[in-house]
């Protein structure tokens, strides 16, 4: 079989999951709160969440530190995730929103926006 006919697993694109997380929880509005004020940013993140990424400047931090954050926080997600990339995806959303029964909605919906389908 030659290189180019050997099927390769597909490969999870971190960056453009955390754009879909972003579309999701903040619409790109940086300084956006929600969740009744318990959360904040680009990634409606609780404070207590924030700083397990190592973040810092709470509720004042730009969009390159809320991104960073981010970044720590996915791979902690993943840490332990060998599936396929749907369910990294579904793994690392659910995860973020806080595996409660809003959490399998929100995934999909994550789901949806990574492969670029309508609900």
């Amino acid at each position: 079989v030659a290189c180019s006919q050997t099927p390769r697993r597909a490969t999870l694109d971190r960056e453009r999951l955390i754009r879909c997380i972003e579309a999701q929880e903040s619409g790109g509005r940086e300084q956006i709160r929600g969740d009744r004020g318990k959360s904040w940013g680009l990634y409606q993140m609780g404070k207590a969440r924030y700083s397990e990424g190592g973040g810092r400047n709470y509720g004042k931090a730009g969009r390159t530190e809320q991104t960073r954050v981010m970044r720590v926080l996915l791979s902690r997600y993943l840490r332990d995730c060998k599936g396929t990339v749907e369910q990294q995806i579904v793994h690392a959303s659910r995860s973020h929103n806080g595996f409660g029964k809003a959490s399998i909605r929100y995934a999909a919906d994550i789901l949806r926006r990574y492969k670029g389908t309508k609900p």
